[in-house]
C-alpha cells in the first residue's frame, strides 16, 4: 500500500470512527435536550463523509464500488444533494426558507 493509499484509508476509518462516536453519543439520554439540533448541524458533513467515501471507493476498488446494491448509491447521491442544500449561497435565507417551504415539505409530505 502505498502512502497516499495509507493515508486515504486511515482518513476513511476516522471519519467513519467519528460518525459512530456522533451517533453513540446522540442516543445518551444526558444529551437528548440538544441532539435534535446537533444532529441537523452535523447531517451536512456527515454527508460529506458519506459521499467523499464512495467516490474514493470508486477509484481504489471499482468492483467493490459496483457491488454495493442501487439502493446504496441512490443514498449516496441523495447525501449528496442534501450537502449542496446547505452549501447553497445564492438562495439567501428567504429563499431557503421558501424552498423548503415550497418544495422539499411538499415533497416529502406526498411521498
Amino acid at each position: 500500500m502505498t502512502l497516499e493509499e495509507t493515508v486515504t484509508q486511515q482518513g476513511i476509518t476516522s471519519d467513519a470512527s467519528y460518525a459512530g462516536y456522533v451517533a453513540r453519543d446522540l442516543s445518551d439520554r444526558r444529551y437528548a435536550s440538544f441532539a435534535g439540533v446537533v444532529s441537523l448541524c452535523l447531517a451536512p458533513y456527515l454527508s460529506l463523509f458519506v459521499h467523499e467515501s464512495f467516490r474514493k471507493l470508486s477509484t481504489s476498488d471499482p468492483a467493490l464500488a459496483a457491488s454495493l446494491s442501487n439502493d446504496v448509491k441512490s443514498i449516496v447521491a441523495r447525501s449528496r444533494h442534501s450537502l449542496k442544500l446547505f452549501e447553497d449561497t445564492h438562495r439567501g435565507i428567504d429563499g431557503q426558507l421558501a424552498y423548503f417551504r415550497d418544495e422539499v415539505l411538499p415533497a416529502h409530505a406526498n411521498y
